[in-house]
């Protein structure tokens, strides 16, 4: 296992974070490292894993009152803060940052209020082994909880982003905001499938080439 958390030193970050605010959110990338052992370690009513919850939402918490939000942007081993990596984990099978990757997690995002029991239902789902059903994807195990301070930002909702600049960008009418509700339910977003007719007329080259001509 190759375990690396830290504190970044880019000078030039992609948005501006202080040191304190950015050892916050190394403090709080140890707190969840540490209470995801301990879910594979200790049974849910141990004493010594309530207080490694209690301490993560503290810290969480600490955070969330110098804004609104705590963002995490998921890399394939890796989570970073404001552009400073707070996370760096390459073992396929330990990687929190992995297993949200893999399931096309792109950000991970805690609002203001977050309770103690979201944070200890996300690090279950992120921490347990996922047996490969359709059903048990971390996205889908998620979207079933329901989190009211806890959602997330698929890869897909970047390229939809992503297509929509280039249409505002090239004067085409703008598509309008992603709904929120489609961030947490993204088959929600998806384009409907279109009837397949009953018959289908085709023409030959040559039937072609004549109608060209006629036109």
């Amino acid at each position: 296992m190759n375990e690396d958390i830290r504190i970044s030193a880019e000078i030039s970050p992609p948005e501006v974070a202080s040191q304190a605010e950015i050892a916050l959110a190394t403090d709080i990338m140890l707190a969840m490292v540490k209470t995801s052992k301990g879910v594979k370690m200790y049974q849910a009513s141990n004493p010594l894993l309530g207080k490694f919850f209690q301490e993560m939402t503290e810290k969480i918490s600490s955070m969330l009152d110098l804004g609104n939000e705590y963002k995490l942007d998921v890399e394939r081993f890796e989570l970073s803060y404001k552009g400073h990596p707070v996370y760096k984990n390459s073992d396929i099978n330990e990687s929190l940052a992995f297993r949200m990757y893999s399931d096309g997690i792109r950000s991970i995002i805690f609002y203001e209020g977050i309770e103690e029991w979201e944070l200890k239902e996300f690090l279950e789902i992120v921490s347990s082994n996922l047996s490969g059903g359709l059903d048990d994807d971390i996205v889908t195990r998620m979207w079933s909880k329901g989190f009211p301070h806890c959602s997330y930002i698929l890869e897909d909702d970047f390229r939809e982003m992503d297509k929509q600049i280039d249409d505002q960008l090239a004067g085409a009418p703008a598509t309008g905001k992603i709904p929120p509700s489609c961030l947490a339910d993204p088959l929600s977003f998806a384009t409907k499938l279109q009837t397949i007719p009953d018959h289908f007329y085709t023409i030959s080259a040559e039937e072609m080439t004549s109608l060209q001509t006629l036109i």
